[in-house]
């Protein structure tokens, strides 16, 4: 449980959304986590999506990084 909440404050640090800028507390970021992944989880094609047993829990959730790509 540790390792998550450290992941998920990482995560809200590296898209910019501050508890104390964004009103969005760890404990409303690790909820909307747990129902983002687990609604992704309640298809197959969602199954595999979320990555299960491949170490990356935050696809397709409101955590995921998008890849920054160059505009030229």
């Amino acid at each position: 449980m540790d390792d998550l909440c450290y992941d998920v404050r990482d995560r809200m640090e590296q898209q910019g959304r501050r508890s104390s800028q964004a009103g969005v507390s760890l404990a409303n970021a690790l909820r909307v986590f747990v129902v983002g992944y687990f609604r992704q989880a309640a298809t197959e094609r969602g199954h595999a999506r979320a990555g299960h047993g491949r170490g990356r829990p935050f696809i397709a959730t409101p955590f995921d990084l998008v890849p920054i790509t160059s505009d030229s």
